[in-house]
């Protein structure tokens, strides 16, 4: 009977299938996370006003950016104080949550614009 288990290159701990499973949750709500912000980036230079364009841009640059600074801190071996390791879990968390939840609202509003009536000025 076949078992697929991740490999390592140290053959390290063997993972059980709760760590697993929680690994390839992560990961794909970071790989769903890349996909959306691209969306969310065409999706706010196609906005017609240019305040809700700047609104939903600083929100997009800031995802961005502590998705950045998570990289580049979480890929540091000297990590030693507790309160970065925590900040660093919590950010795996919440950036792929927080892009999908702006996808969420910019869909809305796409929405809610489109069915909006034209305004004769």
């Amino acid at each position: 009977m076949f078992s697929i288990v991740p490999v390592f290159a140290c053959r390290g701990p063997v993972l059980t299938t709760g760590e697993t499973a929680l690994l390839l949750s992560v990961l794909g709500g970071w790989l769903a996370a890349v996909i959306l912000s691209i969306v969310n980036g065409i999706f706010i230079l196609l906005m017609p006003k240019r305040i809700s364009m700047l609104i939903h841009g600083s929100i997009f640059a800031c995802y961005i950016g502590l998705a950045f600074l998570l990289f580049i801190v979480g890929s540091s071996d000297k990590i030693q104080n507790l309160w970065v390791q925590e900040a660093c879990t919590v950010l795996a968390f919440a950036i792929p949550i927080s892009v999908i939840a702006h996808f969420i609202y910019l869909m809305v509003f796409r929405r809610r614009q489109k069915n909006e009536p034209a305004k004769d000025i």
